[in-house]
């Protein structure tokens, strides 16, 4: 229940079930007014709270990839590029932000080869740092 529209028709569910459920005794007009004033309230300082959040700045795009982990891998189809996922588990701090999808396993005269395709990865908003 995080979007502030959900938040606010639950607070305003729960105030009209109160306000049509049988009067007690000891509740006079002005403690119904006073729980109406105290709800709206609370949405008040509620949605204050949200608009707060939403003007936080947040950095734009991704942090840049290594230049250095690239690497140029020879294989039986052609040359393939990729970035070096051991360098960039070393190098890169967001590599957990690195979708999936980009992932290749390549096999060259060498062995394997685990990595992300920068290509891919850029229409993700992912890039290469330059020199």
């Amino acid at each position: 229940m995080s979007h502030p529209l959900t938040k606010s028709l639950s607070a305003l569910a729960i105030a009209a079930a109160t306000l049509a459920a049988p009067a007690h005794a000891d509740w006079d007009r002005a403690d119904r007014n006073r729980l109406i004033v105290g709800l709206a309230i609370a949405g008040l300082i509620g949605l204050a709270i949200n608009e707060a959040q939403e003007d936080v700045v947040r950095p734009v795009g991704h942090p840049l990839l290594p230049v250095g982990c690239l690497t140029r891998y020879h294989t039986s189809s052609g040359d393939v590029d990729l970035l070096d996922g051991d360098c960039l588990s070393a190098d890169y701090h967001a590599v957990h932000l690195l979708p999936l999808d980009c992932a290749l396993t390549i096999r060259t005269h060498g062995g394997y080869h685990s990595g992300f395709a920068p290509h891919c990865l850029a229409r993700f908003g992912f890039h290469l740092a330059t020199h």
